[in-house]
């Protein structure tokens, strides 16, 4: 059984190329309340896109400069509207300028635990706010995230660290 998801058999480039404008589409556009529809997208981008690891300087000032990353995008809306709301859990509101500083400094202990850019990174976090921030952090670093579900029985997540082999947890 294939799954098809996009019309050209789901090409890498072409499905990073969809998300990233998603999230460029969402983001440019803050001060409607996330909560509503979002956007439309219109068709799938046609061709692969290309986009690049985060490089290994500090988010701060590396995605700052590159709206290109997620990170990127966020210190860009952070800087337009700082208090807008980026992730609403419940009654927890985050600010795009608070997102952005909470994902940097974790970011930060990201990497002084020694994991380098393009690195693996187990995230093992209920749904909710602190696990968009810790997704955005692992990204920022330049690193990517094994997703490991609360829910699931202790020896699916050790199968899964044994698989991975994850830098850090």
């Amino acid at each position: 059984m294939t799954l098809r998801l996009f019309r050209h058999g789901g090409d890498p480039g072409e499905i990073l190329g969809y998300y990233l404008r998603a999230l460029t589409e969402i983001t440019a556009d803050a001060e409607r309340d996330p909560r509503s529809s979002a956007p439309l997208l219109g068709s799938v981008p046609a061709g692969p896109v290309s986009i690049r690891p985060a490089e290994a300087a500090p988010p701060s000032s590396a995605a700052a400069e590159d709206p290109v990353t997620l990170h990127g995008l966020i210190a860009r809306q952070a800087a337009r509207t700082p208090d807008a709301p980026a992730v609403i859990d419940g009654d927890t509101v985050i600010g795009y300028a608070a997102l952005y500083e909470r994902a940097t400094v974790l970011a930060d202990r990201i990497r002084t635990a020694g994991v380098a850019p393009q690195g693996l990174v187990g995230v093992h976090v209920p749904p909710g706010a602190d696990l968009v921030v810790a997704l955005v952090a692992v990204l920022a670093a330049g690193c990517a995230f094994l997703p490991l579900d609360v829910r699931y029985p202790r020896r699916r997540c050790e199968f899964a660290l044994g698989d991975a082999a994850p830098t850090c947890c």
